[in-house]
């Protein structure tokens, strides 16, 4: 497993006593772990930190579907946590791996992603679901035969700062949880019938990325929304306001507690 990036808090400590130990009882204490550069840049920039058992579970083909989100840490230094979960058998929440980052961009998630699904052996996606909110982009470039899903609750967030009325959101939320096309058809009219320019403004969205009458028969699992990620967050919510070795520690013992 691929574990450490880089780690430390200034570019002129590249790497501090104490999270070279760290880094180093990681690769140590994990099955097939090992350290690899994330840039060329002369300061630290993420750190890379799967949990293995999940791992094996979410590569499970009963649960094929994997939910990714990003949240920010509450320290001085700054930086995000990206994170992806699953499922396991017993359809519970189950952390498959997590990254502190500098940003949620391009970039870090490409590099994310990469070390996740070689990890998991996963080429190019084929038979896999992946719900995301702002990282599709580098999501569909590594991953081109993976079924490809918008969170919907954050594709309602948005439309609702244009569309906030009680009718409107009723309608968004049969819309999409219909199951059919024929069934979403009726109820895409009957939106029409309500508020034309509401129509035009949810077609514009992209129906077919986080509507259920569309989801592809090569993963049959109805999950429309990423709020297991928004569960971990809270999860760790304590853990994420701790320096960087703290918060870490936290997380692992959190974990290795619940599963």
């Amino acid at each position: 497993m691929s574990l450490a990036i880089f780690a430390g808090a200034s570019p002129r400590l590249p790497l501090s006593p104490h999270i070279a130990y760290f880094l180093r009882r990681l690769t140590l204490t994990s099955i097939k772990s090992t350290a690899l550069p994330f840039s060329s840049a002369p300061h630290p920039e993420a750190i890379f930190f799967p949990y293995f058992l999940s791992g094996l579970a979410a590569a499970s083909p009963q649960r094929p579907i994997i939910r990714f989100d990003g949240c920010l840490l509450k320290i001085f230094l700054g930086g995000q946590l990206l994170s992806a979960i699953g499922r396991d058998n017993n359809n519970q929440m189950f952390p498959i791996a997590w990254a502190i980052v500098e940003g949620e961009n391009y970039d870090s998630w490409s590099w994310f992603l990469g070390i996740l699904f070689d990890d998991l052996f996963i080429d190019q996606g084929y038979g896999w679901a992946l719900i995301s909110d702002r990282q599709k982009y580098a999501i569909k470039q590594r991953f081109p035969a993976a079924e490809h899903r918008n969170c919907a609750r954050h594709v309602y967030t948005n439309w609702k700062k244009k569309h906030n009325r009680h009718e409107l959101k009723s309608a968004f939320w049969r819309i999409v949880r219909c199951t059919a096309e024929s069934e979403f058809k009726r109820a895409l009219n009957e939106l029409q019938v309500i508020s034309p320019p509401t129509f035009q403004d949810f077609i514009a969205i992209g129906v077919q990325k986080f509507c259920q009458a569309f989801i592809s028969p090569q993963c049959k699992y109805e999950v429309l929304t990423s709020n297991i990620c928004e569960t971990f967050n809270g999860c760790i919510l304590r853990a994420r306001s701790k320096l960087l070795i703290d918060m870490l520690d936290d997380i692992r013992r959190k974990l290795s507690h619940l599963f």
